[in-house]
């Protein structure tokens, strides 16, 4: 669960996702991502959420880049650390499941990030 401004969503949160390197250029994280999908909407998840260095991968499945304020725990090491808030539009994108589109406003992650 996130939320932006006043309205709370139901998100599948992808962190690392990873192909060895002997099994890529195989279209393997891209079946995984379609298989997401399918169990996101079978699941009633308002959106996939992930953070990505490269772009590339995500944005031809159909992740959009989200320029928005973004509020999350920070955690090292097995300690809180305290709350972090700054953009994350150079690596947070999102895929709509049920929502018509992304939502305006702030981003509140409800703690950490994955």
């Amino acid at each position: 669960m996130i939320r932006i401004g006043a309205e709370v969503l139901s998100i599948f949160g992808v962190i690392d996702l990873c192909v060895a390197p002997h099994y890529q250029h195989r279209s393997l994280a891209t079946q995984m991502l379609e298989q997401l999908a399918v169990l996101a909407r079978q699941t009633h998840r308002d959106a996939i959420v992930l953070f990505a260095d490269d772009h590339r991968l995500y944005s031809a499945n159909g992740y959009q880049r989200v320029e928005a304020p973004c509020t999350w725990m920070m955690i090292d090491d097995h300690r809180t650390l305290g709350i972090a808030e700054r953009p994350l539009g150079d690596c947070m994108m999102v895929k709509p499941i049920t929502l018509q589109r992304w939502p305006d406003g702030a981003v509140d992650m409800l703690g950490y990030l994955f």
